[in-house]
Order: structure tokens, then sequence, then C-alpha cells
């Protein structure tokens, strides 16, 4: 608000207010790790910074609700796939991307990617596997969804402007 990023009044707000307390109830509950605690502030400045249409708003509301489902690993790996992007290319099939996103991520563990997977598919940030086996994929992005995209670029946004 002392840089005027996020006006005065945004507890008046269509969700300032609600996402003010919902992020206030998640530090005093939850003591979320510095990763999520990031991402959660980033939807959270979103959702009220200034001069955001009310499309925005709504599409910020979503994916502030997205944030609060998602672990630190969920995270890491979106924000792997994220840098990743533009510069891994075309990959074949999901076997390769896997072990791709796994030595990415420094951690070279590709069970910890299936683990972080499933449930950004099922929160739509993540496209879906193709063919009845799995092992197909639209590398498009690096299987991130518009809406994933998005996402990231919302943590990324913030991130440019607390520095």
């Amino acid at each position: 608000r002392e840089k005027g990023r996020i006006a005065d009044n945004f507890g008046d707000t269509k969700y300032g207010f609600q996402t003010w307390v919902e992020l206030m109830t998640i530090i005093d509950e939850e003591s979320p790790d510095a990763d999520r605690l990031e991402a959660l502030k980033a939807m959270f400045f979103a959702v009220n910074k200034v001069n955001a249409t009310d499309g925005e708003r709504i599409a910020a509301y979503q994916m502030w609700q997205v944030a609060k489902q998602l672990t630190s690993g969920e995270l890491f790996l979106m924000k792997t796939i994220f840098e990743a992007m533009n510069s891994v290319g075309s990959i074949g099939g999901y076997r390769a991307w896997r072990a791709t996103m796994a030595d990415a991520s420094g951690h070279g563990m590709a069970d910890l990617i299936d683990l972080h997977e499933k449930k950004l598919i099922e929160l739509h940030l993540l496209s879906e596997r193709k063919h009845s086996d799995g092992s197909g994929i639209d590398s498009t992005n690096g299987r991130l969804t518009v809406f994933g995209v998005r996402f990231c670029k919302n943590i990324q946004t913030y991130s440019l402007e607390v520095a």
C-alpha cells in the first residue's frame, strides 16, 4: 500500500477483505513455508492491485483459491516448468518430460515429478497426459495450461514488484 500498488481501501473491493482475512488466517494457523507464502502473497497482490479490471480480479481470485491448495513441492514443479518452458522445446512423451523436469529441478528424482504432477493436472495448471497408457503429452508451454502460465506470471510479477 505504501508504494501505491494496492489501494488503501482494498478491503472495500469485491475480494479484498476476504483474501486479507484468509491470508492472515493461513499465516497464523498454518505457518506456510516460504515458497507457499510467496505464492499466496502474489495471488493476494493480483486480486488487490490498483487499476485491475473486474475480469482480472475474478481470474486472480480463482488463482488465489488454487494457490491455497498447493504445496511447496507442487509450486516448485510449476516454477521449474515455467523457467524451462521456452528453453526445452518439444518433448516427445511423458517419460522424457518427467526426466527433463527432474533434471531441471536439480533433484533428479522423476518420482517426485510424478507425485506433484497429479495435483497440478487436477487443478488445471498442467495439461493432462494423452493416450490410454498416459505416455503422450502436449508439450506446449512445457505442459502448463494458459491458466498455469498466468499463475506463474502472477508470481513473477509480484516478485518484480516487491524487489
